[in-house]
């Protein structure tokens, strides 16, 4: 007997880095990096917004038949400064 697999995109327009799970929230967190500004010679792109996905409503949504768009899923829930140059988290609350 053959179980059926159903692949589920979790995230839109791309992430940086690395996929953190938090498996008891059921939540995803991971990076994008933002447009860099018109003229920036900024050699890191600007800022990067820390994603969380909430995966049990899109696994829910999912198994019904009934997604929305990426927003019901997503959240930005922190912003790393462009002066930084870094990937760290910088007061965000996730």
């Amino acid at each position: 007997m053959r179980k059926q697999v159903v692949i589920v995109q979790v995230s839109e327009g791309g992430f940086t880095g690395m996929l953190s799970v938090a498996r008891k929230s059921m939540k995803l967190y991971f990076m994008r990096n933002t447009p860099r500004e018109p003229g920036s010679t900024n050699r890191f792109g600007g800022p990067v917004q820390v994603i969380e996905v909430d995966l049990a409503k899109l696994f829910a949504d999912s198994e019904s038949g009934k997604l929305t768009k990426a927003t019901e899923y997503q959240r930005v829930c922190g912003i790393t400064p462009a002066r930084n140059g870094s990937r760290r988290r910088h007061g965000s609350r996730c």
